[in-house]
C-alpha cells in the first residue's frame, strides 16, 4: 500500500492501482495511471460488452469483484459503488487506501479548481461558469458530474502543458464520498434537499457528504453557499471563509439580488455586477 499523504514521494512505476468500476470514471483514473506509469487492475461486476470494451486495454476482470483488487497498494472507487460492498469491507480491513477520482486527479494538478455541488441547479452554474473563465481567457475544463472526468482533464493538462488553466466541477455526493485532501480554492454549494434516499441513511447522511467539499478549504480560499438554505446557514454561519447569496435576506448576503439588478454592498451604495435586463440568459 502507499501513503497518499505523501504522494510526492510514490514511484508510481512501482504502484499497484486497483479500479474498482470500468465505467467513464474508473477509465478516466485507469488512463492517469496508466500515464502515470503505475500497473492497473480494474474491476467491475458487469459483464456488459461496451463495457469491456473499454477495460481491454488495462488488465481487467468483468462479472465479478474477486479477491484480486486486494494486491492493490491504492483503490480508486468510481462513484456508483456503494461502500455497502463486501469487496470495501476487504479492502478496508487489508489496510488499502480508497480514494475517488475527484481525488486522485487533484493530486496531479496545481490548476485552480472552482468545485460546485448541491441537489439543484448544478449543471446551469458549473456551464455558466465555465463559460466566464473562457471568456477571461482561462483555459477552462468543465467536468466532474458532467461531460468530461476530472482525471481526464487533468491528463489533457499534462500531456498538453496546458498554461492559465482552471477546472470547473461540478460533483455529486457520490463524488465526494471518498475525498481525502481535494482542496478547491472555490466551493459552492448551492442548495440540499432530499435526494438519494436509496444510499444514504438520512438527509443529514446526505447533507455531510455534501459539504465534505468544503472540508480541506485553504486560507486563501472561499465558500460561496446559499443563504436561504437551512441545512448550509447551520453548517457554514461562523466559517470565515464563506461568503453568502440570497433572495430572501438581503441584509447579510455579500451578493445581492433585486428586480433589476446582481450587486455587492449596500441597496443605497451597491456596486452592481450587472443588470439584468442586459442578460440574455434569463431564470
Amino acid at each position: 500500500m502507499i501513503d497518499y499523504k505523501n504522494r510526492l514521494d510514490i514511484n508510481w512505476a512501482e504502484t499497484k492501482i486497483g479500479i474498482l468500476g470500468g465505467g467513464m470514471s474508473g477509465i478516466a483514473a485507469a488512463k492517469l495511471g496508466k500515464y502515470l506509469g503505475a500497473n492497473i487492475f480494474i474491476s467491475d461486476n458487469d459483464d456488459d460488452p461496451g463495457t469491456i470494451e473499454k477495460m481491454c486495454e488495462f488488465n481487467y476482470e468483468s462479472g465479478v469483484h474477486s479477491k484480486k483488487i486486494l494486491e492493490s497498494d491504492l483503490i480508486i472507487i468510481s462513484p456508483g459503488i456503494p461502500d455497502s460492498i463486501s469487496i470495501i469491507n476487504d479492502c478496508k480491513c487489508n489496510n488499502i487506501p480508497i480514494v475517488s477520482e475527484i481525488e486522485f486527479g487533484s493530486w496531479f494538478t496545481e490548476s485552480p479548481i472552482l468545485a460546485l455541488t448541491g441537489s439543484n441547479g448544478k449543471t446551469t452554474t458549473v456551464n455558466l461558469l465555465h463559460d466566464m473563465c473562457i471568456s477571461d481567457g482561462k483555459n477552462s475544463f468543465l467536468g466532474g458530474n458532467i461531460g468530461i472526468p476530472f482525471s481526464e482533464n487533468v491528463l489533457w493538462e499534462l500531456k498538453d502543458e496546458k498554461i492559465n488553466a482552471v477546472h470547473v466541477l461540478e460533483l455529486s455526493s457520490f463524488q465526494l464520498e471518498h475525498i481525502q485532501s481535494f482542496s478547491p480554492i472555490i466551493a459552492g454549494l448551492l442548495n440540499i434537499s432530499e435526494d438519494h434516499m436509496d444510499r444514504y441513511k438520512d438527509i443529514h447522511d446526505y447533507s455531510n457528504n455534501k459539504i465534505k467539499l468544503t472540508s480541506n478549504i485553504a486560507d486563501s480560499g472561499w465558500i460561496i453557499y446559499n443563504g436561504d438554505d437551512p441545512i448550509l446557514v447551520k453548517a457554514f454561519h461562523n466559517n470565515e471563509n464563506a461568503q453568502i447569496f440570497s433572495m430572501q435576506n438581503q441584509s447579510k448576503p455579500h451578493f445581492k439580488l433585486n428586480a433589476t439588478k446582481i450587486y455587492s454592498g449596500s441597496p443605497n451604495n451597491p456596486d452592481i455586477l450587472f443588470k439584468l435586463d442586459e442578460t440574455k440568459l434569463k431564470g
